[in-house]
C-alpha cells in the first residue's frame, strides 16, 4: 500500500501530540501517586489509641511478659541480643501506655532529647532502665565492660524494677 505524502505529513504532524498526550498521562499519573504519599508524610500522624484493656493491664501481666523473656532465653529459645532487645521493648510499651504517647520507636538519644511526659521520676525510670540495657545490647562485650558484666537476668530485674516503681 502506497501512503500519499498528504497522509505522511498529517501522521508525521500528530507525534508531537501523541507525545503530549502520552507524557501528561504519565505526569497525572505520578501526581496521583506522590501527592497523597508527600501530604501524609508531612501529616503529624496521631498516637494510635490504645485499647482499654492494654491501659489497664495489670503490671503483674507485664511482670509476666519479662519473666516470659528470660525462661525463653533460659531454654534457649530466645537469644541473649534478642532478649535485651524484648525486655527494652516491653519497657517501652509499657511507659508508652502509661503516659498515653508512643515511646516504642525512641532510642536512648530520642529519650534524652523527649520532652518529658507524665511524672518526671517515671520518665526519669524509663530512661535509665534503656540506658542501662543499651550497652547489653549494643555494646561489644570484649571492649565494653558494662556489656561484659550485664546478664539477661540482671536485665530483666531492671525491667521488673521499672514497672514496681511506677505502680507504686
Amino acid at each position: 500500500m502506497i501512503l500519499s505524502a498528504a497522509t505522511t505529513v498529517k501522521t508525521i504532524d500528530s507525534i508531537p501530540l501523541y507525545f503530549g498526550i502520552a507524557v501528561g498521562l504519565a505526569l497525572l499519573a505520578v501526581a496521583l501517586v506522590a501527592v497523597p504519599l508527600i501530604l501524609s508524610s508531612r501529616t503529624p500522624r496521631a498516637a494510635q489509641p490504645n485499647s482499654r484493656h492494654s491501659i489497664n493491664r495489670s503490671p503483674e501481666r507485664w511482670r509476666d511478659d519479662v519473666a516470659a523473656v528470660l525462661r525463653s532465653y533460659q531454654d534457649g529459645t530466645l537469644n541473649e541480643n534478642d532478649a535485651y532487645s524484648e525486655l527494652a521493648r516491653i519497657a517501652r510499651s509499657f511507659a508508652s501506655l502509661r503516659l498515653g504517647t508512643d515511646l516504642t520507636s525512641k532510642t536512648l538519644l530520642d529519650l534524652k532529647r523527649h520532652r518529658q511526659v507524665g511524672s518526671r521520676a517515671h520518665f526519669d525510670a524509663l530512661k535509665q532502665t534503656i540506658s542501662a540495657l543499651y550497652p547489653a545490647e549494643f555494646a561489644n562485650a570484649a571492649s565494653n565492660a558494662a556489656a561484659r558484666e550485664t546478664t539477661v537476668e540482671s536485665a530483666a530485674n531492671w525491667v521488673d524494677s521499672m514497672i514496681e516503681r511506677w505502680v507504686s
